[in-house]
């Protein structure tokens, strides 16, 4: 956890990725620039920071397991990245 200048705890995307590495078999595959954000608040309980893949409603974490991989290898090359795109992208909130 990192505490900001009004002192409200938070924590780091990085903080829970190595956290949980090692026990949940994580792999950190894009995005690194985004190790610094903050994705969760003290004040900001009513989000939930983590969760399965969510299409319609983004956790800030998204997990990705054997049947999410399997069902976006199914896809074609351009309808997979367009889908990627928008679960992970600027129009997801992440700038």
């Amino acid at each position: 956890m990192a505490a900001g200048s009004d002192m409200t705890q938070t924590i780091l995307a990085k903080t829970v990725f190595r956290a949980l590495q090692a026990v949940l078999e994580l792999s950190w595959i894009g995005g690194r620039n985004g190790a610094e954000r903050v994705i969760w608040t003290a004040d900001n309980t009513a989000d939930t920071p983590v969760g399965r893949l969510n299409w319609v409603h983004p956790p800030r974490i998204q997990l990705l397991d054997q049947d999410e991989l399997y069902f976006l290898d199914t896809l074609e090359t351009h309808a997979r990245a367009v889908l990627i795109e928008r679960l992970l992208g600027s129009q997801a909130g992440w700038s």
